[in-house]
């Protein structure tokens, strides 16, 4: 396996991540996927955002941000497989890519904040003591209380507004000055009254924009706004997870099914087809397989009443404007009553 690290200045593993080639049965002419899943970094403004690419060096590496080519310049260097940016800021969030010619392409999320946009070390048991004293609304920690986030798509962005205050603030919120409703968003939002939080799961570009955080009671109000930049809307190819299409063994007359699971931005479009070998070779006169399409635009095909005819190879494909990724297993049909999968 592959392994790729993001750094901090002073040398801590920050991140570690795996980065595993998944097995497939390909023509040796299908184009290749990714390598596993983009890596999500984090680093504060101000430290050193280094990326090493797990790729083999056979040749130049490549480096590119957002879609457009990187270079050297007073903050950034680049030697090979190696990224480094010094003083990160905000600004250098986003998609970063390291291509080998000739080889795959290998993606990082790059996140640059103060803020915690996953909410993964935030204590939600932790409340603001109540006082017996009349006052106004008052922020029980406004020092872990940022202005902007920077979220990678598809991942969940927790915003907190922990407030104190007697009586006992209540909580609303606000999605650029208009009251947030749950209809407002596919798959609406959490609120945790308990941890001032509120939770939106599968954050997409749609989601961008400023929420605000306004605590009230009899004595006052006050409030706060983060904005929330959503990163990943970079156009890129599918990118096919590993371990969802895996071979299968049923018995005849039995129904097969086969998953396809996919990382995309954007619309993308799902094709399931069949390698059929014509004269014991999967391949035509002109080098082609012999290729049938079985169904189109779903993620899962679904074989019923499976005969012996039913066996061979099978294709997951996904394909957008900026390239496609495909996926293979096989079915294997026996007569005995067993069911399993192998590798």
């Amino acid at each position: 396996c592959w392994n790729c690290t993001c750094l901090f200045a002073w040398g801590d593993h920050f991140k570690v991540c795996t980065h595993a080639p998944t097995s497939e049965l390909l023509p040796d002419d299908f184009p290749k996927p990714f390598n596993g899943d983009p890596t999500l970094c984090s680093v504060h403004p101000g430290e050193v955002l280094k990326l090493s690419c797990p790729l083999p060096v056979t040749g130049t590496i490549t480096w590119t941000k957002d879609g457009g080519s990187l270079g050297t310049n007073n903050r950034t260097l680049i030697e090979q497989e190696v990224l480094q940016i010094r003083d990160a800021m905000p600004k250098d969030s986003g998609l970063y890519a390291c291509t080998s010619v000739g080889k795959d392409t290998v993606c990082f999320i790059v996140n640059v904040t103060d803020a915690t946009w996953s909410g993964d070390d935030e204590d939600d048991t932790d409340r603001s003591e109540d006082t017996w004293v009349d006052s106004a609304p008052y922020w029980t920690s406004p020092e872990k209380m940022k202005y902007n986030f920077y979220v990678p798509a598809a991942t969940t962005a927790k915003f907190r507004c922990s407030a104190g205050g007697y009586p006992q603030p209540t909580l609303r919120w606000l999605k650029n000055g208009r009251p947030l409703h749950q209809e407002d968003r596919m798959g609406g939002y959490k609120v945790r009254h308990q941890s001032w939080t509120l939770i939106m799961e599968n954050v997409m570009p749609s989601d961008r924009g400023n929420y605000t955080c306004l605590a009230e009671n009899v004595d006052g109000s006050i409030n706060h706004t983060y904005s929330m930049e959503v990163l990943g809307r970079q156009p890129y190819r599918p990118n096919l997870l590993a371990g969802f299409l895996s071979n299968t063994t049923v018995r005849i007359g039995e129904d097969a099914q086969f998953q396809c699971n996919v990382y995309v931005y954007g619309e993308s479009h799902f094709q399931w087809l069949r390698l059929i070998p014509r004269n014991g070779s999967r391949y035509g006169p002109d080098g082609p397989p012999y290729i049938k399409v079985l169904k189109v635009d779903m993620e899962f095909l679904t074989i019923t009443n499976v005969t012996e005819e039913d066996a061979g190879e099978y294709l997951c494909k996904v394909s957008n404007l900026h390239g496609e990724a495909i996926q293979s297993a096989w079915l294997k049909v026996i007569p005995g009553k067993l069911l399993r999968k192998y590798a």
